[in-house]
């Protein structure tokens, strides 16, 4: 070793240390060994990991004279399969939490004796919005794309009708899917009973981002309808949509939903931490 076994020690991080002795020891015994270990490297200080091959060479009566190796840089290999653990999990993850939201969705709609179609066009805007997570390749979704992306898939997206307007607020993808479904339902009464089912109805879709009295950013959407002749003495009970825009959201995102419907149209007003 350039610089003797105490030169070479000093590069390696005091937490492998022992780890990487250890197996220089085994080599002096006799014993070919394979491991690995992180160094220091100067002059910078950058942390790279090393992959040592260690393996006695003996003379000829077969006792060892020396120790032979090879040192591999693999920290590229390692942060690579690091990356791909981290993404492993991550699906694994959003797997689980899209079942768990398919699950709901489809138990409420069962039980509010909804039809086929109407779970259908859920699945479609959770489709949508696991689209976009994709095109980004990142785990975030700009809060514009996603109610843009909704209003495109029922109504014309340069209709004189909508307004929308906010800044560059993003979701991560575990608010993703609610928030979606949220936009979905809203959507959807707004087409079939709303300010987009003809005219001279008016959608404002607006948001920003807001401290709380603790300092932590929220997002603040507001969905508001006007022009729409609504008579609130004839809504007899709360609809499967209803319940996913004020309990879901509260109960998965912890978030603060106002909904009123008024003589003109739906009010809503949804706050919610975002990081």
């Amino acid at each position: 070793m350039l610089g003797g076994v105490e030169h070479w020690t000093n590069l390696v991080l005091p937490e492998d240390r022992d780890g990487a002795l250890r197996h220089l020891e085994q080599a002096r015994g006799g014993e070919a060994t394979i491991h690995e270990f992180r160094i220091c490297r100067p002059p910078e200080g950058e942390e790279r990991w090393i992959r040592n091959t260690d393996f006695p060479l003996r003379d000829g009566m077969g006792r060892v004279q020396r120790i032979g190796g090879i040192a591999e840089d693999v920290t590229d290999a390692k942060r690579a399969t690091q990356r791909l653990e981290v993404l492993v999990n991550e699906l694994q993850h959003r797997s689980r939490n899209l079942l768990g939201v398919v699950s709901a969705v489809a138990d409420r709609t069962v039980k509010q004796g909804g039809p086929v179609e109407a779970f259908e066009e859920r699945l479609q805007a959770l489709s949508r919005a696991l689209g976009l997570l994709s095109q980004n390749g990142s785990d975030t979704v700009e809060v514009g794309a996603l109610v843009r992306a909704e209003l495109a898939a029922h109504t014309e997206a340069a209709s004189e009708q909508v307004e929308i307007s906010g800044p560059e607020v993003r979701l991560r993808a575990r608010q993703v899917q609610n928030f979606a479904l949220a936009l979905h339902e809203l959507t959807t009464n707004a087409v079939k009973y709303g300010a987009l089912k003809g005219s001279p109805g008016h959608l404002a879709v607006t948001w920003e981002a807001v401290l709380d009295r603790h300092g932590h950013r929220r997002l603040a959407l507001s969905w508001s309808e006007s022009g729409v002749a609504i008579n609130p003495e004839t809504i007899t009970r709360r609809g499967c949509g209803t319940e996913l825009i004020q309990e879901a959201l509260a109960y998965a995102m912890q978030a603060q939903v106002d909904y009123i419907l008024g003589s003109d149209g739906v009010r809503c007003r949804i706050e919610m931490p975002i990081s």
